[in-house]
């Protein structure tokens, strides 16, 4: 997962794996304290090791873990492990009634202007996507045993380690609220790959909280 932040706007991006049709199931959480806690195993006695706070998004991952009817295995990120000096995936167990699924929020009408544009609109809302070929020139390629680790000191997302062909990339990301307009920096699209005009949806929990 790669939050992306914008001014009050929190703005999420998802993309998925290129060789298969799953659509992942990412979520926020829905509690009144604004927060809710990860544990180590799926017990309301194991250990807390982390929160997960208000529209910080994971992804349900309970077909790798140990979940239960109450307790869902997540990621939510990624952490450096000094003694493998690798980063490895945040993972432990919430509780099932504190998710909530992005593709149940809202979601704004998508609108395919060509294979790489892609614009969505709703409720005083326009968001223009465009999409590219990726290009080795721009970009510092980092690999360990063959494989992709970072792309301009970014864990890339939508590749699992091995550059495809063609390589694409989001090269703008141009959003429009009541009128006032929002562009994102370049740096903010780093580390996010393979987008399709299948593969993305944008949900809205408020006009400040979309994710796409």
């Amino acid at each position: 997962m790669k939050p992306k932040f914008l001014s009050l706007i929190s703005f999420f991006c998802c993309i998925f794996t290129i060789n298969a049709q799953y659509k992942a199931p990412f979520a926020i959480i829905k509690d009144k304290d604004g927060y809710v806690n990860v544990r180590e195993n799926s017990s309301i006695k194991s250990k807390i090791i982390d929160k997960i706070y208000l529209n910080q998004v994971f992804e349900d991952q309970r077909h790798f873990g140990s979940s239960t009817r109450d307790w869902i295995y997540i990621s939510y990120g990624v952490k450096y492990d000094k003694k493998t000096q690798y980063f490895k995936e945040k993972t432990g167990y919430i509780y099932a009634d504190r998710i909530l699924y992005l593709e149940n929020l809202p979601q704004l009408k998508k609108r395919v202007i060509n294979k790489n544009n892609i614009e969505f609109n709703g409720n005083g809302i326009k968001m223009i996507l465009k999409f590219g070929k990726f290009n080795n020139q721009f970009h510092i390629i980092k690999k360990s045993n063959g494989y992709v680790e970072k792309i301009d000191n970014e864990i890339p997302w939508g590749i699992d380690g091995i550059l495809p062909e063609p390589f694409i990339e989001i090269k703008t990301i141009h959003l429009i609220i009541n009128d006032k307009e929002f562009s994102f920096p370049k740096n903010s699209l780093q580390g996010i790959y393979q987008p399709t005009t299948e593969n993305i949806y944008v949900s809205t929990r408020s006009a400040l909280s979309l994710f796409l």
